[in-house]
């Protein structure tokens, strides 16, 4: 018998449960690994694009079949699923998109963009590099998150100097097995604007984990403009990680803001807004003209 079934229905939207077939994608489960592409063969010049994972035996396969129109789509679920082949059953159902509660907490979007997000992988960043290596010339950055001791937690970002390139190593390494480990990626969501504050001469800066000599670099172009910058230290002497910057006058507090907010420096995108410090500047602990 037949059987047609639609991944996570409950994410089609009422009126929009009889058109499924404007779904480009199929999953297909469990299936012999060597008889994936002898299933589709007469479909094979509608495939654009396969994300086959294999299981731990490295025998059976289960993933996404993309297809170059959603009628090739709807033809292969109707007329493969469900089929016995080579004494295997195919089990077919359109890939639908996840409902977003299922994500939440992490940084992924479906927009494309420069940067991707990658988890479930378990080398360093060398390690990294070394799987993307067909994309070396093409990688701006790597950051590799880390938990409260220092150690990798096997995700991160890294960033392309162009979409189609990011969009491409999406293609060709999401779901590839490195050792032993499915590579999980995905188009980083773009982050929210930080909120600007009310126009002061001093900006604060969030999260800057990089020390005193990438802290004057940043602001290196504004030097004449800058009355002193303070970054301050805990009881042992380590960067707090945060830091301020007090200008001669609003608008070039504003200019630096406009020009550097969001960049990425070793990785590291600046978070910067009007603000305050709460601890008094002098004596500032970081001289931009030194």
């Amino acid at each position: 018998m037949l059987r047609i079934s639609f991944a996570k229905l409950r994410n089609i939207p009422r009126e929009r449960r009889g058109c499924a077939a404007r779904y480009h994608t199929l999953f297909i489960s469990d299936i012999p690994q060597m008889h994936l592409w002898e299933c589709f063969g007469s479909f094979k010049s509608d495939i654009i694009d396969t994300h086959p994972r294999v299981d731990r035996s490295g025998k059976m396969v289960s993933g996404f079949i993309g297809f170059n129109d959603s009628s090739k789509a709807a033809e292969a679920l109707h007329e493969r699923n469900g089929k016995t082949f080579n004494g295997h059953m195919v089990n077919l159902s359109f890939a639908l998109p996840p409902d977003p509660r299922e994500r939440r907490g992490r940084a992924v979007g479906d927009t494309p963009q420069h940067k991707l997000l990658f988890s479930n992988f378990p080398h360093d960043e060398a390690g990294l590099r070394d799987c993307f290596d067909s994309f070396k010339s093409d990688i701006v950055s790597i950051y590799m998150l880390r938990d409260e001791t220092g150690k990798r937690k096997g995700s991160g970002f890294i960033e392309f100097n162009s979409i189609s390139k990011a969009t491409q190593a999406l293609h060709e390494l999401d779901g590839k097995t490195i050792s032993r480990y499915r590579l999980e990626m995905s188009f980083a969501r773009p982050p929210k604007p930080a909120k600007r504050g009310t126009p002061h001469h001093t900006l604060f800066i969030s999260d800057f984990p990089h020390g005193e000599a990438s802290f004057r670099e940043c602001f290196r172009s504004f030097k004449a403009d800058i009355v002193h910058a303070y970054l301050p230290r805990d009881e042992q002497g380590e960067s707090k990680s945060y830091g301020f910057v007090k200008f001669s006058g609003i608008s070039k507090a504003t200019e630096a803001l406009d020009e550097l907010g969001g960049k990425t420096i070793n990785g590291h995108m600046l978070r910067i807004s009007f603000g305050r410090p709460r601890e008094p500047l002098e004596p500032p602990e970081t001289h931009l003209d030194r």
